[in-house]
Parts: C-alpha cells; sequence; structure tokens
C-alpha cells in the first residue's frame, strides 16, 4: 500500500463506520480503505436535487463495489438561515449538507473527507499560488478552526464522533516533503493530481476521472438556496 493510503487507512477506525459520501474522489477512498480494513460502512449522501451528479455518482460506486446507499432529504431553509449566522454563505451551504447528512446517520461514527483539499490541492486557487507548499501548510491549519471546528460541532450536537482520516500533519509533511511543486500541482483540470495517481488501482475509473466538485455544487445545494433566497424577497 502507497505510504499516502497507508496514512489514511491507519486513521481509520475498525467499527460501525457511516461515511459523508459525495461520489468523489476522497469519501471513494475512505470507502474502500474502510471496507479492507474490516469496518462496517454504510455511505451516506443527498438526494435534494433530481440532476445532482453526486447522487449520480454515489449511486454508481455503491451498486458497483457493493456498499450500502442510504440517500438524504430534508428542508434546507432552516438550516441555512441557521449557518448564515455562523459562517459565510459558501460554507454555510457546505455545512448544511453536513447537518442534513449527520442528523440522519443511524452509526455513532461518521468519517468525513475534510482536510484533503488543503493537502492534495484541491482548489483552483492552488494552481495561482507563487508558492504552494506555504498556501498548502497555511490553509491546513486555518481549517482546525473553521470546517474541522464546524463538523466536531454538529457532530457534537447529534451525539455522533467525527473522524477526519485526512486531517492528519503527518500526511501533509509527507505531501510537502516528498513531492515538489510540480507534482503537487499536476492536474490542473481535475485537481488533485497525487492523490488520483495512487488510487487508480483501488477506484473505478469514473471516480478517479471525475473532476473535483465541491459539495454545495455536486449536490446542487447552491442552485436550491439561491431559489430559497429568491422566492422570499
Amino acid at each position: 500500500m502507497h505510504p499516502i493510503l497507508k496514512i489514511i487507512y491507519n486513521n481509520i477506525p475498525v467499527t460501525n463506520l457511516a461515511i459523508s459520501f459525495s461520489g468523489g474522489l476522497d469519501s471513494s477512498i475512505l470507502a474502500v480503505l474502510a471496507r479492507m480494513k474490516g469496518a462496517q460502512v454504510t455511505l451516506y449522501t443527498l438526494s435534494l436535487h433530481p440532476e445532482s451528479e453526486d447522487l449520480k455518482y454515489s449511486k454508481m460506486f455503491a451498486q458497483d463495489l457493493g456498499f450500502k446507499l442510504v440517500e438524504i432529504n430534508g428542508e434546507l431553509e432552516g438550516l441555512m438561515k441557521k449557518w448564515l449566522n455562523i459562517t459565510d454563505r459558501v460554507r454555510a451551504e457546505v455545512m448544511v449538507g453536513i447537518e442534513l447528512i449527520v442528523s440522519k446517520v443511524q452509526e455513532n461514527t461518521i468519517m468525513f473527507g475534510t482536510g484533503s483539499e488543503e493537502i492534495f490541492a484541491g482548489y483552483d486557487r492552488h494552481y495561482k499560488s507563487d508558492n504552494i507548499k506555504y498556501t498548502l501548510i497555511s490553509e491546513f491549519e486555518m481549517i482546525r478552526d473553521r470546517e474541522v471546528k464546524f463538523i466536531e460541532m454538529v457532530c457534537q450536537a447529534y451525539n455522533k464522533k467525527a473522524v477526519l482520516p485526512f486531517y492528519d500533519k503527518a500526511l501533509l509533511e509527507y505531501v510537502i516533503n516528498n513531492y515538489d511543486d510540480r507534482s503537487i500541482l499536476q492536474d490542473t483540470k481535475r485537481k488533485k493530481g497525487i492523490l488520483r495517481s495512487i488510487a487508480i488501482d483501488i477506484l473505478p475509473d469514473y471516480i478517479i476521472n471525475r473532476p473535483k466538485k465541491a459539495l454545495q455544487y455536486g449536490s446542487k445545494i447552491n442552485k436550491l438556496v439561491s431559489k430559497i433566497f429568491s422566492n422570499s424577497q
């Protein structure tokens, strides 16, 4: 097993696990590694919009690899108002989706792919950085008081335990110490080229080749929220 996958693998508990699942690279890696480790895995994905790419890919992955998939729906307006009092709209849309999933999960432990973007260069802005390693290190430190804090807060509210196998300083240090800037930024279209290249042997091609898409866009939460706002004016 590649050292990067081994670090992630070692951070996965062997228990009944829920995964906040998008049918993307990060959550698919978590699903496969968790099953390899012997955990009982259930995938939870949002089914808020009929044109959701996340739902489409999640169904394909679950059927092809034999995972149990639970589709989650729910009311957005109240949650969106709550999160807009806590953070900006972009993060609020993400956290609305996460809270919908956490509120419906049956297992006590939930895994998230948080931290992967900040280690493997998952955002457009990373490809414009003059010093990508400095940028990744800075952003990794910053999410402690943002995304990580918010996820842990939501899970605690529903008496769940959050597990974030990618959010590991040892994983960040491995990438920083073993890859140069060109390698980190090798895939400008799909993003996270290093992670894709080492996951080829464990994931279907359609997951490897699926371009990075944030939760609010892949699930269409952003469109649904915009509709709510326009109807309330």
